[in-house]
């Protein structure tokens, strides 16, 4: 019996009687059923019971069954979880290789699992590390089985696309290469068979690279990007990063001069004479253009 509840019928060969019946080495319980039913734990049990006549007479070699309450049959299958997977937020990247965490709402689990169209591997590790992958796109299953060969029937899948190509980047418009203006703005864009969205590194002259804005760090540069120069030689590069994080090697390269700008003084009157009366005439004047400048 694999049950924790046992059901128990008995009869006497007189009419009138009532029961008397223990389990185990209980106290003896009297009813006045022919029938009984008791929960019990998982073991090896002894049920017995004696018919009592109207008389007070007891049946003094009381029926006799024992048998044995095994564990609860379980039926259930267990839940399959993916806490972690290669390249979360993206599902890109250019890693030839896949770690996954997996968990499930039961303990003493395995884990069956397999990766594409493979054969289906089994562990009982909770991190499951995949080498030697192929480029392109992946689906990984895993699904939980219990101690009690329960399986998960609706398997966790996590697909994500292995890219190592790496982008090019190219710069669609810039300055004149002797521009007066100091500023720059530039357009560009990256290139690559698998992204469309890319990261772009800029470096100004033998600066740092940056990917964001100034002292902007929320906002990413996208094209066009201005830059602040000052007079003299400059270069600009840019290379993309594509969302499986390759980097181009070979940043887009864009040099030009900026020219200083030539203001041409104005001169004004401050003061002048009279225009009649007077034998003298006095002037006051001044430059639009400072000294220093």
């Amino acid at each position: 019996d694999n049950a924790e509840t046992s059901s128990f019928s008995f009869s006497a060969d007189k009419p009138d009687c009532y029961f008397r019946y223990r389990i185990d080495n209980g106290y003896w319980i009297e009813t006045r059923h022919n029938s009984v039913t008791v929960n019990l734990r998982q073991g090896r049990h002894t049920f017995r019971v004696a018919a009592v006549d109207m008389a007070g007479n007891i049946d003094l070699s009381p029926a006799v069954y024992m048998w044995d309450v095994g564990e609860k049959l379980d039926t259930v299958p267990p839940r399959t979880y993916i806490l972690s997977g290669p390249a979360d937020k993206t599902k890109m990247t250019n890693k030839t290789y896949a770690t996954f965490v997996v968990r499930s709402n039961e303990d003493n689990v395995r884990y069956n699992y397999r990766l594409d169209d493979g054969p289906i591997q089994t562990t009982s590790d909770t991190s499951i590390i995949l080498n030697g992958l192929t480029t392109g796109y992946h689906k990984f299953e895993v699904s939980a089985v219990d101690s009690s060969d329960n399986v998960d029937s609706s398997p966790e899948i996590y697909a994500w696309t292995i890219d190592t190509e790496l982008p090019n980047t190219i710069i669609t418009i810039g300055p004149s290469l002797n521009s007066d203006s100091y500023t720059a703005t530039f357009n560009f864009t990256g290139i690559d068979e698998t992204s469309t969205t890319f990261i772009y590194h800029v470096q100004l002259d033998d600066g740092d690279w940056h990917t964001h804005r100034g002292y902007h760090y929320n906002i990413p540069i996208t094209s066009p990007h201005t830059v602040s120069v000052t007079p003299g030689p400059h270069t600009l590069r840019i290379k993309a990063e594509d969302m499986a994080g390759n980097i181009d090697p070979t940043p887009a390269e864009y040099t030009w001069n900026t020219l200083e700008k030539i203001i041409i003084p104005d001169t004004i009157f401050l003061e002048t004479p009279p225009s009649a009366g007077s034998t003298t005439a006095y002037f006051k004047f001044a430059s639009t253009k400072s000294a220093s400048s």
